[in-house]
């Protein structure tokens, strides 16, 4: 179904008016100001030749105001991304007169890879109304839209008949824009649709992108905060969750751009992915998420139909499902939710398989007859859980948050927020999330063949790539998607027979050689902390306002360096270099290599998969054999809650007396390795906790390797295992211990001279070693560290 904006915004105009609001047409705005407690904007309104000028108090703004937006320039956001150069067209409405050309069909005339024509008839304009797009190899659009003569000739000579136009009723030239923002708002003010990101019409995704955006996202945020039910903080989830969205949606909306501008049937074109269906969208990397469990099935089971548990999903309110053995065990929870306003919560009790059903239920009671939904959320038989959820638009297949029953108390006193005060190990789940978290973790990136090395009939204009990279994935991983994309809409068939993946090597924008066997994160962190030392870097602050742009590499297809490289380029190589990271990281915890070599090659082969697949649990369910547990082993830490992970291992029986010897704070040193911009990298003996709660003890010998740039410095350690008892060891004494001059164990002023990223992260100072090697590590196991100077 084909519907033109104006007829559009006169629906959802009507629809406002029915609940006694209205849209003030001619009005602009101008500017606002934030003052951290309200919005003062200033307007201007204009009506029959006049203008009147208003200032308009509000709690928070919403700058829907398009591609031009007016909130997201007063913001300073930057609006990254390109103008599609290679093609262009005249759109806009017609009223005509032509033979042959029904007002039943849409109607395409030429070749699209070159001239073409297309007519769709539309009683919208008038009873003889079109809707048009005309592009011409050899006629700029500029040129079509400045001489209608020529522009009608063209379509006359496009579909074999003469045209008689009766109206011009808008005309315009277009040209695809692929941009957006690198955050959703500032403050109390935010930006939704087009003044947020911009992209191909293909695909219909516009529409559905910004309603998502808006009704399914911000809008009950906001709608929570201002009733006083969540924190202000609850906001921040809204660019969290939707940025790594919309940047998938513009490489795919531009995809399916290139491959309809290029093909060569109408039924190739029309072809849409899975993916277009949008039903993929998570949460999952939320802040706000804490999902435990594995996604669930439809349920069914009811009182006295049959009903799903989708069906109880909604848009507009959190849906609680208590799996409880009877409703009577589930009053507890009903307690605390009844707390809440009953158009904010809607509670389900969800009964298992032969449960009988009682009348008189205050909620909603159903039956999983199937069992669907407790194989689906891990229920144990017997058990009570809590699953708290909200649909994320009009399909209810993705889930917003999950928790376990064990925290009913944090409900109770944190209400809808989750707060882990204390020792950052208070909970096995709190640990799952952050390494879910920097599982999901993302980073753009701008792949462009080098020119010089383009074969011959490739599309110019076509050669530069965009893509959301996994952080914990590798270049060479990277290469099938890659050359697909290549083969399609840049290279020809014989370019293809040619040209071979183990020759392609990287290099950046600034002509460094990038390592094959460095996580894709890290090679994204040390290009950002090399950044912070160029004299044209932006001011960073403290390193929590830097810019997150696409990092721009260059693509090259043969001659690999590869004594500087260290590694060839294979996918087989970035394997065994993975391997081999594990096997000295598991020395480095443990002063052995035995978690690693008794896990059978089944297993070694899977925890490489989940990397290549980039599938988080079968990842971890052969990680968690050889990662520390989280379990606390120092005296001030408190015992862990009974809500528990499927990544972690047991705990010990009597955590008190008997501390797990798998645990965090008993490994021999924690795997660290410390980048500096442009500089050596640094890799050092970390223990987890502090002799005597004040200094660490080094009895090792100082070798020091010089290589090509850059230049690691190891440290190595002793044959004999050392004991290590105190306090913590912080992120803020181990920086302090290595790096004095740029963080001063006193510092003189309260601005800080640089910042240190952890997969992507600004970590606070006080974080623990031993947290970041449980928590924070990479997949290779290593906590790397990447220093950048603050300006």
């Amino acid at each position: 179904m084909f519907l033109g904006q104006p007829t559009l915004e006169a629906i959802l105009r009507s629809h406002i008016e029915k609940h006694g609001y209205s849209v003030e047409l001619g009005t602009e705005l101008l500017s606002f100001e934030d003052d951290g407690e309200r919005i003062l904007a200033k307007l201007v309104k204009r009506k029959d030749g006049e203008e009147t000028f208003e200032t308009f108090e509000a709690s928070y703004l919403i700058g829907a105001d398009g591609a031009k937006s007016i909130t997201r320039k007063q913001l300073g956001l930057a609006f990254l991304g390109e103008t599609v150069q290679y093609f262009g067209c005249v759109v806009g409405d017609l009223c005509l007169e032509i033979e042959g050309v029904d007002r039943k069909h849409w109607h395409f005339f030429g070749d699209r890879s070159s001239d073409f024509f297309n007519l769709r008839p539309t009683d919208e304009i008038a009873p003889d109304g079109f809707h048009f797009l005309i592009a011409m190899k050899n006629y700029d659009p500029q040129q079509l839209l400045a001489d209608q003569h020529l522009m009608v000739k063209c379509m006359s000579d496009l579909t074999g008949h003469e045209i008689n136009i009766r109206k011009v009723d808008a005309l315009s030239v277009f040209r695809p824009n692929i941009r957006m923002v690198d955050k959703f708002g500032s403050g109390r003010v935010f930006i939704v649709g087009d003044a947020a990101h911009v992209h191909s019409p293909t695909g219909g995704q516009g529409l559905n992108t910004s309603i998502k955006m808006l009704y399914f996202n911000l809008a009950w945020k906001l709608s929570l905060v201002h009733k006083g039910l969540s924190p202000i903080t609850l906001l921040d989830s809204y660019t969290t969750e939707r940025l790594p969205v919309i940047a998938e949606m513009l490489n795919i909306t531009t995809g399916l751009f290139n491959k309809v501008r290029l093909a060569t049937t109408t039924q190739s074109a029309m072809e849409r992915e899975k993916r277009m269906n949008m039903l993929g969208v998570n949460c999952r990397p939320s802040p706000i998420v804490l999902d435990e469990f594995t996604q669930a099935e439809p349920a069914t089971g009811g009182v006295e139909t049959t009903t799903r548990l989708f069906d109880v999903f909604s848009p507009v309110y959190h849906t609680v499902f208590v799996f409880a053995p009877d409703a009577a065990s589930s009053t507890d929870v009903l307690d605390v939710l009844s707390r809440y306003p009953k158009d904010v919560i809607r509670p389900a009790i969800v009964l298992p398989q032969g449960s009988d059903v009682t009348t008189g239920a205050q909620v909603d009671l159903v039956v999983d007859h199937g069992g669907h939904a407790y194989r689906g959320y891990l229920v144990e038989k017997g058990k009570k859980k809590v699953v708290v959820s909200r649909a994320l638009g009009h399909h209810p297949l993705n889930l917003c948050l999950v928790v376990g029953s064990s925290n009913l108390r944090e409900m109770s006193a944190y209400g809808t927020t989750r707060n882990h005060a204390g020792s950052a190990f208070a909970t096995s789940a709190s640990i799952t999330l952050f390494r879910r978290l920097s599982w999901e973790g993302t980073v753009p990136l701008e792949i462009r063949v080098d020119p010089k090395e383009l074969p011959a009939n490739s599309d110019r204009g076509l050669e530069c790539y965009y893509i959301q990279a996994p952080r914990v994935s590798y270049l060479p991983l990277l290469m099938p998607e890659l050359r697909r994309f290549l083969m399609d809409i840049v290279f020809d068939e014989a370019a293809g027979k040619i040209l071979k993946e183990e020759d392609w090597w990287f290099e950046s924008e600034e002509g460094t050689l990038l390592k094959w066997h460095w996580p894709i994160g890290l090679i994204y962190d040390n290009h950002i902390i090399s950044a912070s030392i160029r004299p044209s870097a932006p001011a960073s602050g403290s390193g929590m306002n830097i810019q997150v742009a696409p990092l721009k590499l260059i693509l090259h297809l043969a001659s690999p360096p590869t004594e500087k490289l260290l590694l060839p380029p294979s996918a087989d190589s970035c394997k065994q270099a993975f391997m081999g990271q594990l096997k000295e990281v598991d020395f480095i915890r443990w002063g052995n290599t035995k978690r690693m070599t008794s896990l059978r090659k089944a297993e070694q082969d899977g925890i490489w998969e989940g990397i290549k697949e980039h599938n988080f649990d079968d990842y971890w369910r052969v990680a968690s054999k050889i990662v520390p547990t989280t379990a606390p082993t120092r005296p001030s830490s408190p015992p862990p809650t009974s809500g528990g992970s499927s990544h972690a291992r047991p705990a010990s029986s009597d955590q008190q007396s008997a501390p797990d010897r798998d645990g965090a704070y008993n490994v021999r040193s924690v795997p660290v390795r410390l980048y500096l911009p442009d500089g050596p990298v640094m890799q050092d003996l970390v223990p987890p906790l502090l002799e005597d709660g004040t200094h660490t003890k080094f009895d090792c010998i100082h070798v020091v390797v010089l290589l090509m740039k850059p230049r690691f410095i190891f440290v190595l350690a002793p044959a004999i295992r050392m004991k290590y008892t105190g306090s913590a060891h912080t992120l803020s004494h181990y920086l302090s211990t290595h790096l004095p001059l740029l963080y001063p164990p006193q510092p003189s002023s309260s601005s800080e001279l640089a910042y240190a990223l952890i997969q992507g992260i600004v970590a606070p100072p006080e974080t623990e070693m031993g947290w970041l090697g449980a928590s924070l590590a990479g997949a290779d196991g290593w906590v790397n560290i990447c220093v950048g100077i603050s300006r």
